[in-house]
């Protein structure tokens, strides 16, 4: 059965398929992803999701998964598949991947982990189909205990004003970030160290309109007029949709994410293009004159050029780390977190922490 009620805990419990990826997604319900999948069991999972006898919502949850321990976060997130584009090989007899479109929906808390069963409903033993048998996760709904927007309006209860302090923190700390990002280019005081496609997309992935508030203190996030609150649910009761007020934080969390994503890609990016230029250069060197053999790999160099590749790595993932701008780890704590207090202000120490980061970058460079 698709759903099981838990009588003695009164939630409801739902078996969907797993997708273990090394990376955390923001229910943000007005976005979407494209996964690709080219491993045979992630293409026997999108095909399956397709089969309305087997997954009539075709949902599926994406949880952080960490490959040194193999470890799956407790907390994901579900995605509802909304297109399927399958490709097949030149001779059109194999397919090799299949790309799918999807949207989050909601988050969920896994409580156990297992096997996908074959038509029969029996656990797949043998190796070949083994490669093929993908995870099933059974879920519940992971909600605050209440809704962000039920403070609104409300001002005899004292933490309305306070969380209507922490989102305008939150927006006033993230318009100076986006300033120092967008409106400064002149400076170049956040985007110096990034190659210029990344400057385009960092300026893209900040939001330019979220929330208003004048000098009486009155406090307003932007809807999106075209947000619905009847939005696809994945569970029962319903209660999966989120709000306006919730969906527009996750949207300024998922444009924070987007810009965690681009400051890394533009950090490998130079990583990549510093470690090439050492690397052909070496390759010349020591092949003395004779043809350069394509395509240069690390193992084919001198021990010390290896060594010195090895430092760079470090050093390149060091200084990463030093921004504190990671797009997996702080998110995934973000959406474990069950009080939109917590959530507002671990976002607010995300933002807070850059901020500070590149104010003290604009004084040294001053």
């Amino acid at each position: 059965n698709m759903y099981n009620i838990d009588e003695s805990n009164t939630y409801c419990v739902e078996t969907m398929p797993l997708y273990p990826l090394g990376a955390c997604y923001v229910p943000t319900i007005t976005c979407t992803h494209v996964l690709n999948n080219v491993q045979p069991k992630n293409i026997r999972m999108a095909l399956d999701l397709t089969n309305e006898n087997k997954y009539p919502q075709r949902n599926f949850v994406v949880s952080m998964h960490a490959l040194d321990t193999n470890r799956i976060a407790r907390i994901g997130t579900v995605m509802h598949v909304t297109s399927i584009e399958k490709q097949y090989s030149y001779n059109g007899k194999s397919l090799d991947r299949i790309l799918v479109t999807c949207q989050p929906v909601g988050l969920v808390e896994i409580l156990n982990v297992s096997l996908s069963m074959n038509e029969s409903d029996e656990l797949i033993d043998d190796d070949e189909d083994e490669e093929e048998s993908y995870l099933l996760a059974s879920v519940k709904e992971y909600l605050p205990n209440e809704r962000l927007d039920q403070w609104e309006g409300d001002v005899s209860n004292p933490r309305s004003d306070k969380l209507k302090g922490m989102l305008k923190h939150l927006w006033k700390s993230y318009s100076m970030v986006k300033a120092m990002y967008v409106t400064d280019p002149k400076k170049r005081t956040a985007t110096r160290e990034l190659p210029p496609f990344a400057v385009d997309a960092v300026q893209n992935a900040l939001l330019s309109k979220w929330m208003t508030y004048d000098d009486t203190d009155k406090i307003r996030i932007n809807h999106d007029d075209e947000y619905e609150n009847d939005k696809q649910t994945f569970f029962s009761t319903g209660r999966g949709a989120n709000t306006k007020e919730e969906e527009e934080f996750w949207k300024l969390a998922e444009s924070w994410q987007a810009l965690c994503n681009t400051l890394r890609q533009g950090h490998l990016s130079n990583f990549y293009s510093d470690r090439n230029e050492i690397m052909i250069d070496a390759a010349r060197r020591e092949q003395k004159g004779k043809p350069l053999r394509l395509p240069v790999k690390k193992e084919h160099l001198s021990k010390e050029v290896q060594m010195l590749l090895t430092l760079m790595e470090q050093r390149a993932i060091e200084n990463f780390i030093s921004l504190g701008m990671d797009p997996c780890l702080d998110f995934q704590a973000l959406i474990s977190l069950n009080c939109w207090e917590d959530r507002i202000e671990w976002l607010t120490f995300m933002v807070e922490r850059e901020r500070k980061r590149l104010e003290m970058k604009a004084k040294l460079l001053n």
